[in-house]
């Protein structure tokens, strides 16, 4: 089984290009870490926080049913391969990391409803800080997609092209 980490930020355009693959190819387990019932606020300040990722992934894997995974996370790789534990049927992972420009961050997240939790300055100032991480690391993933001024196709279309070329 393949993973594609589709990951960024808060705004990046994860679930957008998430969305638009799942239309393309139902063949994918198409994947949002935020829809599968395991919640960070479950983990946080527990004895198992460091298990989140772990059960995050697992989840996933269980979802997919045997499929390769198109799996849109936040998560970074030095998070995935440091601190989660792999599950044994994944012999492959790449990672698709997605940026956009600051302005194009705020105008995202403060777009979203309320009841996100996304739109206050101090959260869009993490997500613009974690969004410069990637910018910075861009040589250490297989894709990298700026998507401030691109459609969700023509993201969309990138990354199905590095999906297919590398499934195998």
């Amino acid at each position: 089984m393949t993973i594609f980490m589709l990951s960024g930020a808060c705004g990046a355009g994860k679930t957008a290009i998430k969305d638009e693959l799942s239309r393309r190819n139902p063949a994918f387990a198409c994947i949002d870490a935020d829809q599968i019932g395991v919640n960070w606020s479950d983990y946080a300040g527990t004895e198992r926080e460091d298990r989140y990722r772990s059960d995050n992934i697992a989840r996933a894997v269980g979802i997919s049913e045997g499929r390769d995974i198109l799996y849109a996370s936040c998560t970074n790789p030095l998070d995935y391969f440091r601190s989660a534990d792999i599950p044994a049927c994944v012999d492959r992972t790449f990672f698709i990391a997605l940026t956009c420009s600051e302005n194009e961050i705020i105008r995202r997240l403060k777009a979203r409803p309320p009841e996100y939790g996304c739109g206050s300055d101090e959260f869009i100032r993490t997500q613009i800080d974690y969004n410069n991480w990637f910018r910075r690391n861009s040589g250490k993933f297989q894709l990298i997609v700026d998507t401030s001024s691109v459609t969700v196709k023509e993201a969309a279309d990138i990354a199905a092209e590095f999906i297919y070329r590398n499934i195998g």
